[in-house]
């Protein structure tokens, strides 16, 4: 599991999950990495210009024979500067090769973080800084960033904070929810629903910097 964050503006993917693992397997991962003081297991590594991690809390049958133990699973990328590819017992592919197989399916909360440089003639959907009331006495000067939210009736479909990053960038901080298997494929179907979602919070403008009309 390996996903490039730099052609998708992507700085941070974030998403996780709770399975319910087979004993033998908690016991695997257990061995790959012993659980710290918090009771996590820590997994890593590095690829080009990536920084991946991922942490397993293991559960067992000790909450009891009515409640079926799940362990959280979260993993986490981010951009950092180029470095060589390393790899240890502890890393990533090693946790996705013993869990692949499980062919678990689950419900994974995911958080993507996008950033735009000022350089590129792309704007938000929002207009940023926001009008503030001509008459309205606030205790603040601007409103530079906003919370927007698509619904599917009562559920949340996906919410994103849209902020300013001065002098002309903005950052776009993403959260929605995916059905999938974890596998080595899941990070890239969190990358593709992301970049999908991000598009229609994004335009991009014309020559003289404003916003062009979507179609």
């Amino acid at each position: 599991m390996r996903p490039s964050l730099r052609k998708s503006r992507l700085t941070a993917v974030h998403f996780s999950c709770n399975l319910c693992l087979p004993p033998y397997v908690v016991e695997e991962v257990c061995r790959m990495t012993p659980p710290d003081a918090d009771g996590d297991c820590m997994f890593e590594q590095v690829y080009r210009g990536v920084s991946g991690s991922a942490m397993v809390t293991p559960q067992n049958d000790s909450a009891g024979a009515l409640e079926v133990p799940r362990s959280y699973i979260g993993f986490a990328f981010r951009s950092v500067v180029p470095s060589p590819y390393w790899e240890q017992e502890r890393s990533i592919d090693g946790l996705v090769r013993l869990l692949e197989p499980l062919g678990l399916e689950d419900d994974f909360d995911c958080q993507l973080s996008y950033w735009y440089s000022g350089r590129r003639r792309v704007r938000p959907v929002v207009a940023l800084p926001a009008r503030l009331p001509e008459s309205a006495a606030l205790p603040f000067d601007s409103i530079e960033g906003v919370r927007v939210v698509k619904r599917e009736g009562k559920k949340i479909r996906y919410s994103a904070v849209i902020d300013l990053d001065p002098p002309r960038g903005f950052v776009v901080n993403l959260q929605f929810g995916l059905r999938a298997v974890l596998n080595s494929a899941v990070a890239e179907k969190v990358i593709e629903l992301g970049n999908r979602y991000v598009s229609l919070l994004v335009r991009e403008g014309d020559q003289n910097g404003e916003q062009a009309t979507a179609s």
